[in-house]
């Protein structure tokens, strides 16, 4: 049972020079022993479990950890076992919102940020505001560190694609160990940085570069991801000597460079570069690793020509043939088990047909699924398993009518497909826009998280007439 601490409440009037340095609104409860580590589902089969946030709170996303999900709440963290849906433990700052959030790679630490003293709107000639990062161990909810830090503004979705952001200011690809930013002096992009988790100190810098392009170009960081003992960046280098965005008129170079460094060191491990000269527009990049982080699946599209890879994450070396996925049949929707899953069109024309493909391009399963309209015109709101698939139906009537949510299993092995009730949980989004990033190459459906122990939907549920957001874990 998670143990309870009041912190300076009036009663320990005694002890209230002891707790001036903790927050009189904080609760916090914790695991005494870490709970067992659960295995990511293979398939589902069934509703398992239900879970509403705490009165006054919201649910603002939801991330696996190594026993099941980290549900952020507006205002802190509320670790869910994966199996049952019980709390493990929780860390609330309450009417104090959270400015970011994140689970480490690896699922074993909760880095949390609250805003501190400064304020949405800050004058642009004042030192960059502080934030409060608070980190906990996913397991028992034990703090492990505080500190303060600066983060950088950035627009679009943040560096980190897992990492949840909610005043435009970014903490950075969060590692197992570090938080990984682009040091930024007068406005110019500089050296990438890795600031330790656990005390704030510079971990490592290096300064990107590349053997192909501009001789004065300027690197820019777009996105990092996170596999395994690597960490993978993207990298644009601009060539300087023309001014402004790029066009018929104005043409420029690129360089595109998808890098990998040692994420404990940052030692350089491996670098793929493509050049596009005398560019009218600005380049397109798209990266997806796959779930078990062994593979990078890159492709950037030039104004002239597109260049793609697909590599081992630890090595860099191509894993195959590097038109594999313009060249592919199909659209790919995601990677399981060093696998591709393709989406085809069944030869019923009421029908989707789904591939499992090694990286040689040879099919290993194929399973074709009757499917309503919504399903065949949309590549969204879907999951590949091990051993299937899991479709989301939104149940979308028009614009601005949904009924109830359900999944949709099919077994890989047999191609029998079974509809789960989700009870009611309302899914009110776009059956074509699942809110996968739009850097991702394969569809990564916000309202669906795979994670040890089942596969978590979001959505809503009808409390008393008043919507309430709602998890529900979908179990083998």
């Amino acid at each position: 049972m998670p143990t309870k601490r009041a912190l300076c409440a009036a009663a320990l009037l005694p002890l209230l020079y002891a707790c001036t340095l903790l927050k009189p609104s904080e609760e916090h409860a914790t695991l005494d022993n870490s709970p067992q580590e659960l295995d990511v589902p293979t398939s589902v089969t069934s509703v398992g479990w239900d879970w509403q946030p705490p009165d006054k709170t919201s649910i603002t996303h939801v991330s696996p950890t190594q026993h099941g999900v980290a549900a952020m709440v507006d205002d802190g963290i509320v670790a869910l076992a994966g199996d049952t849906g019980e709390e493990h433990w929780h860390y609330r700052r309450p009417e104090e919102p959270i400015t970011s959030a994140a689970v480490t790679p690896d699922g074993s630490k909760v880095m949390l940020s609250y805003a501190g003293d400064h304020t949405d709107e800050e004058d642009e000639d004042e030192p960059p505001a502080q934030n409060e990062i608070v980190l906990l161990d996913a397991a028992t909810g034990d703090i492990i560190n505080e500190h303060t830090a600066d983060f950088a503004p950035h627009s679009g979705g943040g560096l980190d694609g897992n990492v949840h952001r909610e005043n435009g200011r970014d903490p950075g690809i969060i590692t197992d160990e570090a938080r990984v930013i682009q040091d930024s002096d007068g406005g110019e992009h500089g050296d990438i940085v890795a600031y330790s988790l656990e005390g704030g100190e510079e971990l490592w810098r290096l300064s990107p570069e590349v053997e192909q392009g501009p001789e004065h170009a300027e690197p820019v960081l777009s996105h990092g991801f996170p596999a395994q003992d690597t960490l993978i960046l993207s990298l644009l280098f601009t060539d300087q000597e023309g001014e402004g965005a790029a066009s018929p008129d104005n043409p420029r170079d690129y360089t595109f460079a998808l890098a990998g460094v040692d994420a404990e060191t940052g030692s350089d491990l491996w670098q793929r570069e493509a050049f596009g000269q005398s560019q009218v527009d600005y380049p397109i990049t798209s990266t997806t690793l796959d779930h078990e982080g062994h593979h990078a699946f890159t492709s950037v599209d030039f104004t002239d020509h597109e260049q793609e890879w697909v590599l081992n994450s630890e090595t860099g070396d191509l894993a195959t043939d590097t038109d594999f996925i313009s060249g592919h049949d199909g659209d790919i929707i995601g990677a399981v088990d060093d696998q591709l899953v393709t989406v085809h069109e069944g030869e019923d024309e009421e029908e989707v047909q789904y591939s499992y493909e090694d990286l040689s391009g040879d099919t290993r399963d194929l399973v074709s699924v009757e499917a309503p309209t919504a399903r065949r015109l949309n590549e969204t709101f879907i999951v590949p398993l091990a051993d299937g698939l899991a479709w989301l139906d939104v149940n979308q009537q028009d614009d601005f009518s949904w009924d109830p949510a359900q999944i949709v299993v099919t077994d890989k092995s047999n191609g029998n497909t079974e509809t789960l009730d989700l009870e009611g949980l309302m899914v009110e989004e776009d059956r074509g826009h699942d809110g996968t990033p739009p850097h991702s190459m394969f569809p990564d459906p916000e309202a669906m998280t795979l994670a040890p122990g089942s596969l978590v939907v979001q959505g809503e549920r009808d409390e008393d007439g008043s919507p309430t957001d709602t998890l529900v874990g979908v179990v083998p």
